[in-house]
């Protein structure tokens, strides 16, 4: 919830800065493009340090409890 507040925030704040600052549009759906593309790879790393994170411990978990037996 609190994610799409700070998206449309940011969206509303950079369509203003582009209007006072008369950036062309073509610029600025450039730089929305970018934008879109790092959140997405920042995404992916996220998601993917989770599951390298739960396998990680899931392992230890193996080797603990082979261990006290």
């Amino acid at each position: 919830m609190w994610r799409e507040r700070i998206t449309t925030a940011g969206g509303s704040m950079g369509g203003l800065c582009a209007y006072f600052l008369q950036i062309d549009l073509l610029h600025i759906t450039e730089i929305a493009l970018f934008a879109l593309i790092g959140a997405s790879v920042g995404e992916l790393v996220k998601e993917s340090v989770k599951l390298c994170k739960r396998q990680i411990i899931r392992r230890l978990a193996k080797k603990n409890i082979n261990v006290k037996k």
